[in-house]
Parts: C-alpha cells; sequence; structure tokens
C-alpha cells in the first residue's frame, strides 16, 4: 500500500481508509469497553458476595466461637472458686466464686445474641448451656451455705450432673459453630470459582478485541509510520536536508510536518553554531592580540580594529570613562567617524543611561527602541547613515573603564546573537587589555621613581663616604700626634680621652668602609680579582687584628689549627674584611667572659670555616631579615649596642662572589654559628686528598 499526496480518486480512497480506520478504532474502544464492564460487574458481584461470607465468618461465626469458648473457661474458673473455698473455708475466695458467676452470666448473654445472629438453630444449644448452668450455679451456692466451713467437701450429685450437662452442651455448640464455619468458607470457595471462571472468559474477550484493534492500526497506520523510517535515519547520520512524503492519514502527517519542521530547525542550528564558532575563534584570536598590548592607546587600537573587520561594523569606538563621566568618543586609528565625533558632545547625559552596568542593542534607530538614545546624539547617528548600535560597557572588575559602540549603516544586518555574544567578549579583553595596561604603565613609572631614588642613594652614599675619609684620616692622625706627646705632655685623663677619640674614629672608619663597600656592590664596581691565597693566613690575620679589641672586652678568642697547605682561590682583601666583620660581630654582641671559637677544615673539595661565640644570639623572629641592609636583631637595639646592620650582608656578597655558602645557627641568649663554605683551589684539593694536614696553631 502506497502512501503519497496524489489527488483524484486516491484522495477518495485515502478518506474512507482514514475514516475505516478510525470506526474500527472506535469499535474495538467500545467492545473493549463494555467486555471491561461486564468483568467489573462479575468481580463487584463476587467481591459483594465474598464481602458477605467474610462478614459472617468475621463478625458473627467467630465471634460466637470465641464466646462459647470464654463460657466454658468461665465456668471452668469458677467451680476452682467454689473448690477452692469448700477446702480452704476463706470467705474472700466465696467472694471471688460469687464475681465469677456474674461475670459468667455476661458471658453467656453475649453468646445468646451473637446465636440468634448466626442461625435460629444455634439458640437452643445456648440455653441447654444456660439451664445448666443456672441449675449448678444454684446448688452450688446451697451446698456452700449449708457446709460454709472449712474442710473437705464435695458437690451433690444433681449438681456434678448439672456441670456434666453444661461442658456436654458447650462441645455441641463448638461442633456446631465449627460447621456453620466450614460451610460457609466452602461457600465462599465456590464462589471465587465462579467468579475466577467469568473473569478468565471476558478477559479472552478482551484480548481478543485487543487483537483485531492492533491488527486494524498496523494495517492503518504502520505502513505509513515505516515509510518515516528513511527519512529519520538520514537524520539520525546527520543529513539534515532530508525531508518526509506522508501525506495521509492526517495523523501521520502531522508527525511528518513536525519532523520537516525539526529538520530545518535543526539545520538552521547547525549553520548558526558554525558561526558561533567562526566568530568565537575571532574574538579569541582578538583576545589574545588586545592583551598583548602593553599601551592603553595600542590596546584601543587593536580592539577597534578587530570590531571592523571580523563583525562587519561601520564604525566602532570607545567612551571611556573620566572622573566617574563618559568623556569624547576615542578610536586611536583612522577611523571615518572623526567628524563624527566632533559633534557627540562629551557627557552622560548625550549617552543613553544605564551603559556602564548592561549592554544595549539597537536593531533600528529609527523605531521606538532607538528612543532610547538622546534626541542630539540620535538625530547625529541617524543623519550620517548609521541605522543601528551596539553598546557594549568595559571594565576591569567592579571598576568601569567605559562603553564600546559599534555602528551599522544598513537595515539588512541586523544584530545576530551571536554577533553580540562576539561583541561582549571582545569588550570584555578590552577592559582586561587595557586594565593590564594601565598597571604596567603605572608599573614602569613606579620602577622608574624608584630606579632614580636609588641611584640619588647610591651617589650621596658613595660621596659621603668619600668625603668622610679624607677629614677621618685627620683627626686619626692628630690623635696620634697627641698621643705621642708632639704638642706637649699629655696625662693620664688626657690618654683616655684621646683613646675614646681614637676608638670611635675607628668605629667611624669601619662604617665608611661598608658603606663604600656597599656603594661597590650597588654600582656595580665591587670587583673580586681571584689568585691563591693560604686558607690559614685568611684566619690569622684578622684573629691577631680582633684579640686586643677581645681583651678590652674581657673576651678570650681562639683560634684552632689549619692545614698550612689548604689553599682557596680568591680575593685576599674580601676575605680579609669577611672574616674581620665576623669576629667584630661576635665582639660586639657577646657580653664580658665570653668565648669566640674559629675553625677550619677541610671537607673533600671545600674549605669549611666556622665561627662561633656564646654571645646574645638572634631571636627568631629576626632570622628571615638577617641578611637584609641596615637591619639590626631587636635584642641588639634594645641593649643599645653599637652597628650598622651591614656586617653580615657584606659577609654574604663576599662568599657569593667566592662561589661559597653561608649558614647561620642562632638561639636568643645561647650564642650563634657561622659556618662558610668556600670551594678550595685544584692545588689545594689535591694536597688535602693525598696526605694528612700540617697542622699549625693560630692565634
Amino acid at each position: 500500500m502506497t502512501w503519497h499526496g496524489n489527488t483524484g480518486p486516491s484522495d477518495c480512497r485515502s478518506g474512507r481508509i482514514l475514516s475505516s480506520v478510525v470506526g474500527r478504532l472506535w469499535a474495538g474502544g467500545l467492545l473493549i469497553g463494555l467486555l471491561l464492564a461486564g468483568g467489573v460487574t462479575v468481580a463487584a458481584i463476587g467481591a459483594v458476595h465474598e464481602r458477605q461470607t467474610l462478614d459472617t465468618l468475621t463478625q458473627v461465626v467467630q465471634p460466637l466461637q470465641m464466646a462459647n469458648t470464654e463460657l466454658r473457661s468461665g465456668f471452668s474458673q469458677c467451680e476452682n472458686w467454689y473448690f477452692s473455698y469448700r477446702l480452704m473455708g476463706r470467705g474472700n475466695y466465696l467472694g471471688a466464686f460469687r464475681t465469677c458467676g456474674a461475670d459468667f452470666q455476661l458471658t453467656l448473654d453475649s453468646a445468646m445474641r451473637l446465636a440468634h445472629l448466626a442461625h435460629p438453630s444455634l439458640l437452643p444449644l445456648v440455653e441447654s448451656q444456660e439451664r445448666a448452668a443456672q441449675s449448678w450455679f444454684s446448688l452450688a451456692e446451697r451446698d456452700a451455705v449449708v457446709n460454709g466451713r472449712a474442710g473437705p467437701g464435695g458437690l451433690s450429685t444433681p449438681a456434678v450432673n448439672a456441670s456434666v450437662s453444661f461442658f456436654a452442651a458447650n462441645a455441641v455448640m463448638q461442633q456446631r459453630i465449627d460447621q456453620a464455619r466450614d460451610l460457609a468458607a466452602r461457600a465462599g470457595q465456590d464462589s471465587l470459582g465462579s467468579e475466577l471462571r467469568y473473569g478468565a472468559l471476558f478477559v479472552g474477550l478482551v484480548l481478543v478485541a485487543l487483537v483485531v484493534g492492533v491488527t486494524l492500526v498496523v494495517r492503518s497506520v504502520v505502513g505509513p509510520l515505516a515509510s518515516l523510517g528513511p527519512t529519520l535515519a538520514r537524520l539520525a547520520s546527520g543529513d539534515h536536508t532530508a525531508r518526509t512524503t506522508v501525506r495521509q492519514p492526517a495523523e501521520i502527517a502531522a508527525v511528518a510536518r513536525v519532523i520537516d519542521d525539526l529538520a530545518q530547525e535543526g539545520e538552521l542550528l547547525i549553520e548558526a553554531e558554525k558561526e558561533h564558532t567562526r566568530l568565537r575563534a575571532l574574538a579569541q584570536e582578538a583576545g589574545i592580540r588586545i592583551r598583548a598590548n602593553l599601551n592603553a592607546n595600542a590596546v584601543v587600537r587593536e580592539a577597534v580594529t578587530r570590531l571592523e573587520r571580523d563583525l562587519a561594523i561601520d564604525l566602532a569606538f570607545i567612551v571611556p570613562v573620566t572622573d566617574g563621566r563618559l568623556g569624547s568618543p576615542q578610536a586611536y586609528h583612522d577611523a571615518p567617524g572623526h567628524e563624527l565625533f566632533g559633534r557627540l558632545r562629551p557627557g552622560d547625559e548625550h549617552w543613553p543611561p544605564g551603559l556602564l552596568q548592561d549592554r544595549l542593542v539597537i536593531q533600528d534607530l529609527h523605531g521606538e527602541p532607538g528612543g532610547r538614545v538622546p534626541p542630539q546624539t540620535r538625530g547625529e547617528l541617524l543623519g550620517d547613515g548609521y541605522v543601528s548600535a551596539a553598546f557594549m560597557p568595559v571594565g576591569a572588575g567592579d571598576q568601569p573603564l567605559g562603553v564600546v559602540v559599534g555602528l551599522r549603516r544598513d537595515l539588512n544586518r541586523p544584530w545576530r546573537p551571536a554577533e553580540i555574544d562576539a561583541f561582549e567578549w571582545i569588550a570584555a579583553d578590552l577592559g582586561r587589555g587595557l586594565k593590564h595596561a594601565q598597571m604596567y604603565e603605572a608599573e614602569q613609572e613606579l620602577v622608574e621613581k624608584f630606579r632614580s631614588l636609588d641611584q640619588v642613594k647610591t651617589d650621596f652614599m658613595a660621596n659621603v663616604s668619600h668625603e668622610l675619609r679624607t677629614p677621618l684620616t685627620s683627626v686619626a692622625g692628630y690623635v696620634e700626634v697627641l698621643k705621642d706627646g708632639a704638642a706637649g705632655p699629655v696625662s693620664a685623663d688626657q690618654h683616655k680621652i684621646l683613646d675614646t677619640i681614637n676608638r670611635n674614629a675607628s668605629r667611624l672608619r669601619s662604617l665608611i668602609e661598608d658603606l663604600l663597600t656597599l656603594s661597590k656592590i650597588e654600582v656595580g664596581t665591587f670587583k673580586t680579582v681571584m689568585h691563591p691565597v693560604r686558607l690559614a693566613d685568611v684566619i690569622s690575620f684578622p684573629v691577631a687584628a680582633m684579640s686586643p679589641v677581645a681583651e678590652k672586652g674581657d673576651l678570650e678568642i681562639r683560634a684552632e689549627a689549619v692545614g698550612q697547605e689548604l689553599t682557596l682561590n680568591g680575593d685576599e682583601g674580601q676575605l680579609d674584611r669577611m672574616m674581620m666583620n665576623l669576629l667584630s660581630n661576635s665582639v660586639k654582641f657577646t657580653p664580658p667572659g665570653g668565648t669566640i671559637t674559629v675553625s677550619a677544615d677541610r671537607d673533600g673539595a671545600m674549605a669549611i670555616v666556622r665561627v662561633s661565640d656564646t654571645g646574645i644570639g638572634i631571636p627568631e623572629k629576626d632570622k628571615e631579615r638577617l641578611f637584609n641592609r641596615f637591619f639590626r636583631g631587636s635584642n641588639a637595639v634594645s641593649a643599645e649596642l653599637p652597628g650598622t646592620g651591614l656586617g653580615l650582608s657584606i659577609v654574604r656578597t663576599i662568599v657569593a662572589n667566592h662561589g661559597g655558602e653561608m649558614d647561620v645557627q642562632s638561639d636568643e641568649g645561647h650564642g650563634t654559628l657561622v659556618t662558610i663554605r668556600l670551594p678550595l683551589s685544584s692545588e689545594g684539593a689535591d694536597a688535602g686528598a693525598d696526605r694528612h694536614p700540617e697542622m699549625e696553631a693560630l692565634g
């Protein structure tokens, strides 16, 4: 069977087939409905009958059975109380016997009502139990009154017969109740079997009706649906140009139209996604080129050039924020709208409000949306032929930097969503690029200022240090002349004064030397002239020079032995200054009675020099800044110990110039150990490796 949209007789035939399918579906539905209604009716009748049977069993038979059982157990309990009374003679047992009789009568009344509800034939059985029980209770009460004393005693023969009659009637009653229960259960089972048979019949009829209905649907519907398969397969494979040809029946034709609409929409979405991907790639490339510039003007120039070229914008420019207000338009390139910029006055009142918070796209400046642009600016734009505009805020974080404006002259080229997104991405990259450029320019300006200040400081230190050396040398010379008595006799007090002047002149000379050394390091003139130097000389000369100073401070300098053959490749003057600074620090920061120890050793191709003292040590919080220039430990400052804070910084520079390493270990109040590792010259290393070093005492 073929389903195509032909005209003429085939249309009439298709209409009849469509009508037949509908009629058969209605007939099948009606038949199935009737069958279901019949099944429901049978099920309802069966349910009612089943419910009645269950009600009889649960509400009458079972309660009657329980009441009959309670009669037997209650009568037995009463007998027990009576016999307990006769045996023990206690009055409370007699009271319990009489209470039990009252309870037994209540249970007997309940059993009487239930037997009447269950079946009239059960009522005489309950009555026979009642007569036997009443006879027994009368005889038992009389015997209790007559023979009420304690001691063994029994019932009379009539009372015993009455008890036997009661239990016999109760047993018959129980048997009849069991028969009634079994009869009700069989009736329920028979009813259930009938219901199942009728239910199976109706289910079979419903299945037949369903088979007929499905056959009609298959013949009328599956064929047209199958013809949709090839189209769906082509669409699933990615061919969104595939279309359906089904025109009948109407329901399937509607599905076919939906499939065609979805295919067309998918084709449009794919084209839009391709365009979106293309513009995203262009925006990413533009962002890379924008952020590559470190000049604000170059950043804006790159951004507006990319917007005009990649998004087909006739004119793009930025309106920067100056002192929190929108300023004059700027393009930073040879844009065709420079004459327009001259007519657009700066200020927030000449631009649409809210531009710094959200984007604004106006597809037609002539229409109602164009009314959001202030009249003067709108008139200028329309006068130059621009008919659509897009405004994108530019910022870095919460800081607004301006607004990027894009203008077009062609109404047939509206702003598409992909273009708006690309515009927004480029605007975001422009904000980041501008912020980065501004930060870079500010950083460069700051670096230049610091460089100038550093140069001024270096020049000042060099000049001051150089100028101070000459008068200081003169002062030291005249002090020596006075001490030698060339200007006349010098008293003991005057000698002390001259010694103080000489000591402070030496401190000032040391400070000047440190400043000169620091100045040379900063300007790059601190040259290291390498030549072989004996390690013993590097240690012995500074130790000898500092020993008198240590003795005056009641300190002991211990210099351990060092091999004469150990040789360094270094600058003798710098190494001497390194040791002098270390020993000077130890002498300065060690209280009277302390000890300073200098030792040297060899570790492979390295010389190990150690300077330790029992001084005030270095606080833990100060260790990170120990090598900073002009930094002094907090405990030294609080103790008002003299110093410049340059010694260790210069020592580290000298050690680094010789390719060595330096380590400082110190605990506050427990002294300091400075360890320096310097490479031995090839001769010194070989000599130390070939034989044991010859040891010579120092100091």
